[in-house]
């Protein structure tokens, strides 16, 4: 088993297309007393665009 979310760029790949900037934040808690937070924001400069 691994704890971080650096493992799991592989086995997850999802896609978002915001209206405005927008910060999605993904926990997972392992059940061992391991937990793995991250977040990422993502900027809309233009949302007509979208």
């Amino acid at each position: 088993m691994f704890c971080g979310l650096m493992e799991l760029q592989l086995l997850l790949l999802i896609h978002v297309s915001p209206s405005q900037t927008t910060t999605y934040t993904v926990s997972l808690d392992y059940g061992s007393g391991c937990l793995a937070t991250d977040s990422v924001v993502v900027s809309v400069s233009d949302p007509s665009l979208c």
